[in-house]
């Protein structure tokens, strides 16, 4: 009977999408999406057994093979010391000390950040030569052209547009 039941969710898993979910307990496995109220298997396809999952960023809870609650794991709590000091004029001052401790560097990161410097630098570059070609483009704006072509109508007979068609349509007006 076992052995049917492999060979149907071995069938099933090729027939359906499925999710494979991996615990602290094992992998699990799910038709399509991860919801409540959904059959969850083991990897062999049996039925899971009742409990709680931890996939570390959700806790799964199972009873009776369903999906009964998807639960956030929640972040622990940093430590903050606080140090407070009666000073000797009565007053109350607190100080508040927050100790971290330093994050290892990620060369990834490192290098991350120093292609973003960099990226920085050239738009920054880039910004500053379309700021130039604005101010060049705002002073021929403002500037007149050196000569002002005037035709006078008796003229425009002689000017030629480089179409035959045109310049006769011109020519017999």
């Amino acid at each position: 009977m076992n052995e049917k039941r492999k060979l149907r969710f071995e069938l099933y898993k090729m027939l359906c999408k499925f999710e494979k979910i991996e615990t602290d307990n094992g992998v699990l496995v799910v038709d399509d999406t991860l919801k409540e109220g959904v059959e969850i298997f083991d990897e062999d396809g049996n039925p899971v057994k009742d409990g709680d999952y931890n996939t570390g960023e959700t806790i799964i809870t199972v009873k009776d093979g369903k999906v009964e609650a998807i639960k956030e794991v929640e972040a622990p709590e940093e430590k903050v010391e606080v140090e407070v000091e009666e000073p000797a004029d009565e007053k109350l001052e607190e100080e508040v000390v927050v100790t971290e401790e330093p994050a290892e560097e990620d060369p990834k990161v490192a290098e991350l950040e120093a292609k973003i410097a960099e990226l920085e630098e050239v738009i920054k570059a880039k910004d500053a030569e379309i700021e130039d070609l604005n101010n060049k483009i705002k002073e021929l704006e403002d500037k007149p052209s050196e000569e002002s072509v005037v035709v006078a109508p008796e003229e425009l007979s002689k000017v030629k547009s480089g179409d035959s068609r045109i310049d006769r349509w011109f020519e017999s007006k």
